[in-house]
Parts: structure tokens; C-alpha cells; sequence
């Protein structure tokens, strides 16, 4: 069976904190966050070996850089494509 992967949301309902502050002390932004909560959120991400989604890191960046190709599998098509099924 499959281990479920680890989520902000899971570190932030354990520790009684909003997703927003767990999320600013993964990308370093700790200005208002106090040392104890970022000590805190620290331990528990590398306690419970959080990684973070690629698909939610390309999402925030909003540049995936990543192109997707539709085939039509048409049978007028069959002798002009490369289609393994």
C-alpha cells in the first residue's frame, strides 16, 4: 500500500496554524512569524520528510513550460500517426 504523501494543510492542522504561515516558513518568508513557530514547522516537515508537489510548485510559478499534444485517432488518420494503444 501506497504511503498518502504529506500536505501543508496536514503540517498546519497539527500544529494549530494556518496553511498561509506554514507555507511563508518553507519559502524562508519568516519576518512575522516568530522563531518558536518557525523552530516548530521546521521540525515537523522534516519529521513527517515533507516534499513538496511539483505540480503545485509549477503551479505557483505559473510557468510549467510543459506542452501537451492531442491526436486525433481518427481512422482517415491510421496510415499518417504513430499511435501505440
Amino acid at each position: 500500500m501506497e504511503e498518502k504523501s504529506v500536505r501543508i494543510s496536514d503540517i498546519a492542522e497539527e500544529l494549530g496554524l494556518s496553511t498561509a504561515t506554514v507555507s511563508n516558513v518553507l519559502h524562508g518568508k519568516t519576518k512575522k512569524i516568530s522563531d518558536r513557530t518557525v523552530q516548530k514547522v521546521q521540525a515537523l516537515l522534516e519529521e513527517r520528510q515533507y516534499v513538496p508537489s511539483m505540480a503545485g510548485i509549477l503551479l505557483a510559478q505559473n510557468s510549467s513550460r510543459i506542452i501537451g499534444v492531442v491526436i486525433n485517432d481518427h481512422e482517415k488518420y491510421e496510415e499518417h500517426t504513430n499511435s501505440r494503444v
